[in-house]
């Protein structure tokens, strides 16, 4: 293919927002077969757009046509199988999978999950054909990941007396298909693991590692020191050993400030993601003191950075809003509710604590306007945000029309700040009814 036709194939794909149908395989093509596959009109069809994926160059423009021509996707039930593994398959396997009889029975049909075109339809046939499917026991752990498996390994993981044993009912779930019966028997007998200390570690999430691996995190030593005795959850064994003692062996650790970063959500991140958000000088600022919680970990290092570096930390009247659940927010979202306008007036800047941000930016503008508007907004609170506007507004006409004080000591009136269950428990307040007939005031229903 000459560097002329490669741009042209770009820039067809381009034109469609398909660019991620690109790969090499697909320059082996030519432009017109490749213009031929995207014009198909099965695309138009929400069901099959989910199978549109660069790996459909793996076959003809021939057996592409086939396999989207067969009348089985006709059917609703097979369907979702229309994704990016369906190219796995030619068009005589998926008609062979999918006239299996086995679909008829009712027990089988959550195994119609795109990988099964991981296996062909003689190991489907065998696999379903497995007499333990009749049994109860069996049947909480049949699920779509016994594609991963071939026969034979599903046989050996079936022969395990444990697995139907009552005492490893809680472990024992459909992700024991992403291990092998070796494994699997080996873990359950380890010695460790029979300490009541690490039994909490044995969870379904045990199968994602292996049995090396297994053995080698409960051999770390520093996993026993007290200050990393929060990390020893069923997380970790998302991670390779390796991976633990990399993260354990960083130097910052041995600043106390940063023990409660020592949390099992820290698995949520790579080994370099970890450092890259650890090197942050600025995480050392006493400023920032608060913000060292398990929480940081749902953010990258660009954001923890971006956050840190907002000009706001230097006036005092923004450092209340520094505290742990800041990192649920975006930094965009952080940006968009610092750059408000209210925050000039002296008689809001009380909200600026981090309940603020279980707020969202409309709802806050909505109710501050409201607020100064019937001019309470010095009585503003946090827990009102909660709140919509119209609600709010409905209350005040309530209390206003019963002649009902709505500021009591220097406070908005309680029923203000609870919710609804307790505003009509303690009060007998019905605020769905209050807001019933404000809404039918407003649109001069009454």
């Amino acid at each position: 293919m000459t560097e002329g036709q490669r741009i042209d194939i770009n820039k067809l794909l381009k034109s469609k927002n398909l660019e991620f149908l690109s790969s090499p395989l697909m320059y082996q093509k030519s432009y017109y077969e490749v213009w031929l596959v995207i014009e198909r009109p099965e695309w138009d069809k929400p069901h099959f757009k989910k199978a549109l994926s660069n790996f459909i160059w793996r076959h003809s423009l021939e057996k592409i046509s086939k396999i989207l021509e067969l009348d089985v996707w006709n059917n609703i039930q097979f369907q979702n199988l229309l994704a990016p593994t369906v190219w796995q398959a030619n068009a005589d396997e998926i008609v062979k999978i999918l006239a299996l009889n086995s679909w008829n029975n009712p027990l089988y049909l959550k195994l119609l999950s795109p990988n099964i075109w991981n296996r062909n339809a003689e190991e489907i046939e065998l696999i379903l054909s497995f007499p333990e499917w009749q049994d109860e026991r069996y049947q909480r752990i049949l699920s779509s990941n016994i594609w991963n498996c071939n026969p034979r390994k599903v046989r050996e993981i079936l022969d395990i007396k444990e697995i139907v044993d009552p005492v490893y009912k809680e472990i024992i779930t459909p992700t024991i298909w992403l291990s092998n019966a070796e494994d699997i028997k080996s873990i359950l007998e380890l010695e460790e693991l029979k300490n009541p200390k690490y039994q909490s570690l044995l969870t379904p999430s045990t199968w994602h590692s292996d049995l090396e691996n297994v053995k080698n995190i409960l051999a770390i030593d520093k996993l026993k020191e007290s200050k990393f005795k929060h990390l020893l959850t069923p997380n970790i064994w998302k991670k390779k050993a390796s991976e633990v003692e990399e993260i354990i062996d960083l130097d910052i650790w041995k600043k106390k400030t940063f023990y409660p970063l020592l949390k099992p959500t820290i698995w949520q991140r790579t080994v370099e993601e970890v450092k890259d958000i650890l090197k942050i000088e600025k995480l050392q600022d006493p400023k920032f003191k608060l913000l060292l919680s398990s929480s940081i970990w749902q953010r990258n290092a660009l954001d923890v950075e971006t956050l840190l570096n907002m000009p706001e930390w230097e006036e005092e009247k923004f450092i209340g809003l520094l505290g742990a659940n800041i990192w649920h927010t975006t930094p965009a979202e952080i940006r968009e509710i610092l750059d408000l306008p209210y925050w000039q007036n002296y008689n809001l800047q009380h909200l600026l604590t981090p309940n603020l941000w279980s707020a969202n930016k409309n709802k806050i503008c909505e109710i501050l306007d409201l607020l100064i508007e019937k001019g309470l907004e010095k009585y503003a609170t946090t827990s009102l945000l909660k709140k919509s506007s119209f609600q709010i507004e409905a209350l005040i006409d309530y209390l206003e029309s019963e002649n009902i004080s709505i500021v009591i000591d220097e406070k908005l009136n309680p029923i203000f700040n609870v919710a609804p269950s307790v505003l009509l428990k303690r009060y007998g307040i019905n605020l769905k009814s209050i807001v019933h007939e404000y809404s039918l005031t407003q649109s001069g229903g009454r």
